[in-house]
């Protein structure tokens, strides 16, 4: 982590607002300390959101909720037309 954490603050240094060192903490646990990896995430993630400061870790659960509800949808409109 010593090595880590320098290095991602490094290439997210063009972020504004900055990330925290919270979110670049975890991100950097998440992806075992693989630094481009994780501030990939952190730029993907600060892009999406655009500049609203707020940070999401990442969550690999995160995928697999958003395709069952998609399931809940699909069974639930099968039963309405049934």
């Amino acid at each position: 982590m010593a090595s880590a954490m320098p290095a991602a603050r490094a290439l997210l240094s063009d972020v504004r607002p900055p990330i925290s060192d919270a979110a670049i903490a975890d991100s950097l646990w998440h992806y075992w300390f693989d630094v481009d990896k994780a501030a990939g995430w952190l730029r993907k993630d600060w892009e999406k959101k655009g500049e609203s400061g707020s940070s999401v870790l990442p969550n690999p659960f995160m995928e697999h909720e958003h395709e069952h509800e998609h399931e809940n949808e699909h069974s639930a409109s099968e039963a309405a037309g049934s």
